[in-house]
């Protein structure tokens, strides 16, 4: 994972400790060697009260355009904005993977394992499923 721009993506809205769990994932994927992308720092930017959950996620969609993986925290399957990523992601051909508990990279073994996992993540999302090319 050295030096590839990773975007990390995971529930915001309703969720009170949000950016300790983006921290958390930033600083663990500074130390794996990557270059971490945390939407949830830049967003805090904008200026709030003129901003509609939109104008956020042109902004986060544009983040991830520009990095070489996705990796989503847990619960993220009840995020509207996590479930438009995971479709940007895979129509894009960005690769995905998944924080377990720990906020270790969940490895799967295979790249048929892998879409299994997402046919059963996304059909729980409520995520028209798209047939991925690539998924790491």
């Amino acid at each position: 994972m050295t030096n590839k721009r990773i975007y990390i993506s995971g529930p915001i809205t309703g969720v009170e400790d949000y950016m300790k769990h983006f921290d958390t994932a930033e600083e663990t994927l500074w130390q794996m060697g990557a270059i971490p992308i945390n939407p949830a720092k830049v967003n805090a930017q904008l200026p709030g009260r003129y901003m509609e959950h939109e104008d956020y996620m042109i902004t986060s969609l544009a983040m991830l355009s520009m990095c070489d993986m996705v990796m989503f925290l847990e619960n993220w399957e009840h995020s509207k904005g996590c479930k438009i990523e995971m479709n940007y992601a895979l129509t894009h051909d960005i690769p995905v993977k998944f924080f377990a508990k720990e906020l270790r990279a969940l490895t799967v073994k295979d790249n048929s394992e892998t879409i299994e996992m997402l046919e059963r993540l996304l059909q729980k999302a409520k995520v028209a499923p798209v047939q991925p090319t690539s998924i790491i």
